[in-house]
C-alpha cells in the first residue's frame, strides 16, 4: 500500500500529505487499501521543551471513514511522552492523543500506525513526526543531597569538582571529588565520605570509573594521576606526560581500549596512559592561544573521542598567551587509533571562554558546559549546559545555572535513574556564592551512555 507520511516542525505550520483515493464502482466495491492522514490543528506558537500537544489522525479507505480501528502512537525519539499509546479510531474514524515533549531540546519523534485493521494490507499506514523542541530561557535543576551541609559540618574548605557512577544496577553508587578525597551520594541523597587508605588525595578533581570497579582520579593539588582500587587502596600511577611533569591535569576517562585519557589544559595537551605498561601511548597538543586547553572528555559510540577546550590564562596564569576573556572554548574530536591519536577536528567553537565536562545520550546529543565570564568586573556571567544535537550538529541551549558554576555532567545510572543528568558545582572564590558546593539533577526522559568504558 501507499504510506502517508507527515513532519511536523516546531517552528513551521503543520502540513499533511494524502493520497488520493480509490474509487467504488456500483456492483463491485473496491475500497482499496486502508490509508491514514494528519488531522492535527496546527500549534499557535513553536513548541518548547516540555509543551504538550495534540496529534489527530483519520483511517479512511475509498469507501469512507473506518471506526474501529486501532492505532498506536509511539514516541520514538526524544525521550517525550503520549496520553495513550493505543486509540481506537471513532465513528468519523478519527484517533487522538497528547504528545509531551521531553526536557531536552534536541529532536523529538512520533509515529502512529493503524495495526487494528481487520484485513491488514502488507504494509500497516503510517505517519511520522518531529519536532526541534526550543529550549526555554531557565530549566528546572534540583539539589541532590546536602554536600555542603556535609562539607561544613565537616569543616572542609574548597571545592567540589567531577562525579563519576561506579557500580552497574542496583548497585551503582554516585562518587564525587571533595576536598581530602572522595564523597560517595547514595540514591536517597545521604553523603558520605569514601574511605581511602594509602597514598592522600587532597583535591580529587577528575574521576573515572574503570571496568574492574576501581577509581582513576586526578588529584589536582599533587598534579598526579592516582588510581583508587574497590578496597579504596590509592596508588599514584602518572606524575609526568612521558617527559615533562604534569602542571595542572584537570579530567580524565576510561577508554574502551581499557587505556586512560588525560587532559592537562595548562600544558595544552590530552595525554593517553597505557596502565598495563605504566606508559604514556601519545600525546596530542593544542594551541592555547587558539584552541585553548583541553578539559572534558566523552567517548561517543563511535570510537572517536569528544572533548571540550578553555581558556587558560586566568586558570593557568598564562598572561600573554590570549585574552582572558578570549571565548577559545570549542568542541572537538580526536580518532583513537591502536597506536595513540589520529585527527583532530573542531566540531563548535567560540562556545565560551571555558568549556568543562560533558556526557552522551543514548541518542548521540552531546551535553557540554560551558562558561562566560565578565572578567573585568570579575563576575560570572552564565553557567551554561548546551546541547549538540545529534543529527544536524548544531548547539543550542539547555540551562544556566547561574550564580552556580556547573563543573561536570553525567547521565545517572542503575536506581539514580538513567534519564536523569546529574550536574557537579564548582566553587570559586570570590566569582560564585558562598555555600555553592554539590549536585545538582535534571529529568530529561532520555536514557544517557557512560561517560567511561
Amino acid at each position: 500500500m501507499r504510506t502517508t507520511r507527515l513532519i511536523l516542525v516546531a517552528s513551521a505550520a503543520l502540513a499533511a500529505l494524502t493520497r488520493p483515493l480509490v474509487g467504488c464502482t456500483d456492483d463491485a466495491p473496491e475500497c482499496g487499501d486502508p490509508q491514514m492522514e494528519d488531522v492535527t490543528e496546527p500549534p499557535d506558537v513553536a513548541l518548547a521543551v516540555g509543551a504538550t500537544t495534540s496529534v489527530a489522525v483519520h483511517v479512511f479507505d475509498a469507501c469512507g471513514d473506518m471506526p474501529g480501528v486501532s492505532v498506536d502512537f509511539q514516541v520514538t525519539l526524544g525521550g517525550g511522552a503520549v496520553s495513550a499509546a493505543s486509540v481506537t479510531t471513532g465513528a468519523d474514524g478519527r484517533a487522538t492523543t497528547s504528545w509531551t515533549l521531553s526536557a531536552s531540546p534536541v529532536r523529538q519523534e512520533l509515529s502512529a500506525s493503524a495495526s487494528g485493521l481487520a484485513e491488514a494490507p502488507a504494509t500497516d499506514p503510517t505517519l511520522d513526526w518531529f519536532v526541534l523542541a526550543a529550549p526555554l530561557p531557565t530549566a528546572d535543576l534540583q539539589t541532590f543531597g546536602d554536600v555542603e551541609g556535609f562539607l561544613q559540618a565537616e569543616g572542609f574548605g574548597g571545592s567540589t569538582e567531577d562525579l563519576a557512577f561506579v557500580g552497574e544496577g542496583d548497585s551503582a553508587r554516585l562518587v564525587m571529588g571533595a576536598p581530602e578525597g572522595l564523597l560517595e551520594v547514595a540514591p536517597d541523597g545521604t553523603v558520605t565520605r569514601r574511605t581511602l587508605s594509602g597514598e592522600p588525595v587532597g583535591r580529587a578533581w577528575g574521576i573515572a570509573a574503570g571496568a574492574d570497579g576501581a577509581l582513576w582520579a586526578v588529584d589536582a593539588g599533587a598534579s598526579t594521576i592516582v588510581h583508587i582500587d574497590k578496597d579504596g587502596a590509592v596508588t599514584t600511577r602518572l606524575t609526568d606526560d612521558g617527559t615533562v611533569p604534569l602542571v595542572g591535569p584537570n579530567y580524565i576517562a576510561v577508554g574502551p581500549d581499557g587505556d586512560v585519557y588525560i587532559t592537562d589544559p595548562c600544558l595544552g595537551e590530552l595525554i593517553r596512559f597505557d596502565p598495563d605498561t605504566d606508559t604514556v601511548v601519545d600525546v596530542e597538543v593544542f594551541d592555547r592561544s587558539t584552541d585553548g586547553g583541553p578539559n572534558g572528555l566523552a567517548f561517543g559510540r563511535d570510537g572517536r573521542l569528544y572533548g571540550m577546550t578553555e581558556n587558560t590564562v586566568a586558570l593557568c596564569s598564562q598572561a600573554g598567551v590570549a585574552e582572558p576573556d578570549d571565548p577559545l572554548a570549542q568542541l572537538f574530536v580526536i580518532e583513537v587509533t591502536a597506536t595513540g591519536f589520529g585527527a583532530r577536528e573542531a566540531l563548535a567553537t567560540g562556545l565560551g571562554v571555558f568549556g568543562d565536562g560533558l556526557a552522551f545520550d543514548a541518542e548521540d546529543n552531546l551535553y557540554m558546559v560551558v562558561d562566560t565570564v565578565d572578567l573585568e568586573n570579575f563576575a560570572l556571567e552564565a553557567s551554561y549546559v548546551l546541547v549538540r544535537r545529534a543529527q544536524s550538529g548544531e548547539v543550542v541551549r539547555l540551562l544556566d545555572s547561574s550564580p552556580n558554576v556547573i563543573a561536570n555532567v553525567a547521565f545517572g545510572r542503575g536506581p539514580y535513574g538513567e534519564t536523569t543528568l546529574y550536574a557537579s558545582l564548582l566553587q570559586i572564590p570570590f566569582l560564585t556564592p558562598d555555600a555553592k558546593r554539590g549536585l545538582r539533577r535534571i529529568e530529561l526522559g532520555i536514557p544517557g551512555l557512560p561517560l567511561s568504558h
